[in-house]
C-alpha cells in the first residue's frame, strides 16, 4: 500500500465507526464556527441597519447578490446589473439562482449564510469520504481532517487586516522571504478550507464538488455507478465556477501519469473518467456561447487576475510543504525514486521561487517556462507515485496545484482553489511519519505543536471578521459590514420602484484611515453602488471593479462630471440625461459642511432625505 501500517479489514471497520462520529461532530462544529460572525453582527447592528453577509470583499458578495435579487424577480437568465452597457442577458448560474429563490423566504444574506454553513458541514463530511479510502489510521484521519479544516501557512507571522502589501513595520523583517506582501493565506480565502468557510458560500460548493469529482473518478476504477453523480457534479463546477474544472484536469494528467507508471491504469477507468468529464459539456458550451455574444462578459472574463509572486504561494502553504517532504522521503518500500521525487520537486520549487519572486500585474511566467514547471510537476507525480491511487491523487494534485497558478492566461490566481486540501491531508501523513517511535504523549505533544503552527492563520481570520464588523467596515475600506439606516431605506425605495430598469447613480466612497497603519474605520462616505445593484436590484454605471468596463474611467467621470462642486451644471444635465439615470444618490450637505461635492437638488425632486445621503428622484 502506498501509506505506511496499513489496517486490516476489521480494523478498517472499527476505524470507520470512530471516524464516522469525529466527522460528524467537526461538520457540527465548523458549521456553527462559520455562523458565529454574522450572530455577532446581527446582535451588535443598530435598529434601521442592515449586516450584508461578510466583511472580506463586499463589493463581490454585492454581484453574488444581484444575481439572487434577478431570481427573486422570476429571472434564470441573468445580466450584470453592474453596468449600464448594453447586454444580453444570457448569465446562468444554479448555484445563485436556487439560493434567490430560497431568498424569497430568507432574505439575501440569511440565505447565503445559511448556505456557507451547510456546505461547510457538508465539506467535512466528503473530505472523511476522501479519507475513507484510505488505509490510514485513527490518529492520521483525524488529523487530517483537522488540518484539512484549518490548516494554513506563515501568515500569521505577518498578519494584515487590510491590503496585500507589507506595510506593518514589525512584519518588514520577514521582507524579503516574502517577497515583500502577505502570505496568500492572509488573503485568498478560496485557497484554504476555514477562511471560504467564514466568507464565501460559492468558495465551499465549489470545493464541496471538487471532492465529488474526485471521489466519482477514484471510484470509477471499479463502477461505472459514480458515473451518474459525477457526471453532473462536473458539470454543476463548470457552471458555478468554472475556473477549478481547468485545475482538475490538469491535476488529473498527473494522477494518470502516476497511475501509468504504477501499472493502476486501465482503458475501462479512462472511458469511465471521460464520461465523468463529458458532464462539462452543456455548460461549456453555454459559456462559449455567452462569450461571442456578450460583450459585457468578454470584458468581465478579461479581467486579469495575476497569480502573487512564488514566495506568497510557498509562504502560504510552508509548514505542510516540509510535513510533505518527510511523507514523500518516507517510502513503505524505500525505495530511492521517493527520494529523487523530493529533490525533484524541492528544487523545481526553488527554480520556480526564483524566477516569480516579485509580485506584479503581469505573468510571471510565459508559455515556455510554465510549461517547464508542468512538466517537473508531472515528473514528480511519476517519482513520488505507489500503488496506491489516493497518493497518487494528493501528490498529483499538490505538485501540479503549485505550478496550475502560473499558467499565463488572465484568470490564473483563480486556480490555487482548494490547494491546502491536498497538502493538508498530506501534512498529516509526514507528521504521523516522524512521530511514529514517539511515545504516546510525545506524539499528542509534537501534534498539538503543530496543530497551532498551521491553524493559527485561521484563528486570525476569525478574528479578523470580528474586528472588522466590529468597527463597521469591509475588507474594500470604502463599504460598511452593516449598512446604516440612511441605506437600507435607498435599497427598499429602489425595491419598490416598479420600472424593471432603475438607473442610479451614487457617489463613490471615500475610506475613512483609522489612526495608525493598517486601521480604517466606518467609511467616510459609503460607497453604496454595489450594495445599490445587488440588494436593490438596480443598474449603476460605475457599480463594481471588475463587473464594470472601464470601471476606473467611469467612476472618475462620475465625480469630475457629476457629484464635483467644480462640474458644469450642463455638464451635469447632460450626463445625466446620456445615462437615463432615474436616480442620483448624493451626500446630505448638512452633514458634510465645507466639502468638495455639489448641489444637485436642480435635477429632479428629493425622494430622501438622511443622515447621511440625499436621494434624488431625476426629472
Amino acid at each position: 500500500m502506498g501509506f505506511h501500517q496499513p489496517l486490516h479489514a476489521s480494523d478498517l471497520a472499527q476505524r470507520d465507526q470512530l471516524l464516522a462520529k469525529f466527522a460528524l461532530k467537526l461538520g457540527l462544529a465548523v458549521a456553527f464556527v462559520a455562523l458565529l460572525p454574522y450572530l455577532f453582527a446581527i446582535g451588535i447592528v443598530p435598529d434601521g441597519a442592515r449586516y450584508l453577509g461578510t466583511p472580506f470583499n463586499t463589493d463581490d458578495h454585492m454581484v453574488y447578490a444581484a444575481w439572487m435579487r434577478q431570481a427573486q424577480e422570476g429571472r434564470f437568465f441573468f445580466d450584470n446589473r453592474f453596468t449600464l452597457d448594453s447586454q444580453p442577458g444570457m448569465t446562468v448560474h444554479l448555484y445563485f439562482w436556487l439560493l434567490g429563490l430560497i431568498s424569497k423566504i430568507t432574505g439575501i444574506v440569511e440565505a447565503t449564510t445559511m448556505s456557507r454553513a451547510g456546505f461547510s458541514f457538508a465539506f467535512v463530511l466528503l473530505a472523511w469520504q476522501l479519507l475513507k479510502r484510505t488505509p490510514l489510521n485513527v490518529f492520521t484521519c483525524k488529523l487530517a481532517l483537522v488540518f484539512t479544516c484549518f490548516s494554513g501557512g506563515l501568515g500569521f507571522l505577518v498578519w494584515h487586516n487590510y491590503g496585500r502589501v507589507l506595510v506593518r513595520p514589525l512584519t518588514q523583517p520577514f521582507g524579503v522571504l516574502f517577497g515583500h506582501h502577505l502570505p496568500i493565506d492572509v488573503w485568498q480565502p478560496e485557497a484554504f478550507v476555514f477562511p471560504s468557510m467564514l466568507t464565501n458560500g460559492l468558495f465551499m460548493v465549489s470545493l464541496c464538488l471538487i471532492l465529488v469529482v474526485v471521489l466519482a473518478v477514484i471510484d470509477a476504477r471499479e463502477s461505472w455507478k459514480p458515473v451518474l453523480w459525477g457526471a453532473p457534479a462536473f458539470g454543476i463546477l463548470m457552471n458555478v465556477h468554472s475556473y477549478d474544472v481547468l485545475l482538475i484536469g490538469l491535476v488529473l494528467v498527473g494522477f494518470l501519469a502516476a497511475c501509468l507508471y504504477q501499472k493502476l491504469f486501465t482503458g475501462i477507468w479512462l472511458l469511465r473518467v471521460l464520461a465523468i468529464t463529458a458532464g462539462i459539456l452543456p455548460a461549456a458550451f453555454w459559456f462559449i456561447r455567452i462569450l461571442s455574444q456578450d460583450a459585457v462578459f468578454q470584458a468581465r472574463a478579461a479581467t486579469p487576475t495575476y497569480t502573487a509572486g512564488f514566495p506568497t504561494i510557498i509562504g502560504g502553504l510552508a509548514p505542510a510543504l516540509v510535513l510533505i517532504g518527510i511523507a514523500m522521503w518516507n517510502h513503505p518500500e524505500k525505495a530511492k525514486n521517493a527520494r529523487v521525487a523530493v529533490a525533484v520537486w524541492f528544487g523545481s520549487l526553488l527554480a520556480l521561487g526564483l524566477i516569480a519572486y516579485g509580485t506584479k500585474d503581469a505573468y510571471s511566467l510565459n508559455w515556455v517556462s510554465w510549461v517547464a514547471a508542468f512538466s517537473s510537476a508531472i515528473a514528480v507525480c511519476v517519482l513520488a507515485s505507489r500503488k496506491d491511487l489516493i497518493w497518487n491523487l494528493l501528490i498529483a494534485w499538490c505538485a501540479v496545484g503549485i505550478a496550475a497558478p502560473y499558467i499565463p492566461t488572465l484568470f490564473q490566481r483563480k486556480l490555487a482553489a482548494g490547494i491546502a486540501i491536498p497538502f493538508a491531508i498530506l501534512a498529516a501523513v509526514g507528521l504521523a511519519e516522524l512521530m511514529r517511535r514517539f511515545e504516546r504523549n510525545q506524539r499528542n505533544m509534537v501534534a498539538g505543536i503543530f496543530v497551532v503552527l498551521m491553524c493559527s492563520t485561521s484563528m486570525l481570520w476569525f478574528r479578523r471578521e470580528f474586528e472588522l464588523i466590529r468597527d463597521n467596515v469591509s475588507t474594500t475600506t470604502v463599504q460598511p459590514a452593516a449598512i446604516a439606516k440612511d441605506a437600507n431605506a435607498i435599497v427598499k425605495i429602489l425595491i419598490d420602484d416598479p420600472n424593471p430598469r432603475k438607473v442610479v447613480l451614487a457617489v463613490p466612497g471615500v475610506p475613512n484611515p483609522g489612526p495608525g497603519i493598517d486601521r480604517f474605520g466606518y467609511p467616510l462616505i459609503p460607497d453604496l453602488n454595489p450594495i445599490l445593484s445587488g440588494l436593490g436590484g438596480a443598474y449603476t454605471y460605475a457599480g463594481h471593479w471588475s463587473e464594470t468596463p472601464q470601471y476606473a474611467e467611469k467612476r472618475n467621470r462620475t465625480l469630475r462630471e457629476l457629484f464635483a462642486a467644480s462640474s458644469d451644471p450642463a455638464a451635469r444635465r447632460a450626463l445625466v440625461d446620456e445615462l437615463q439615470a432615474d436616480y442620483i444618490v448624493t451626500i446630505n450637505p448638512e452633514s458634510y459642511p465645507g466639502s468638495p461635492y455639489a448641489d444637485l437638488s436642480e435635477l429632479g425632486e428629493i425622494a430622501f432625505t438622511g443622515n447621511q445621503f440625499l436621494v434624488i428622484r431625476v426629472r
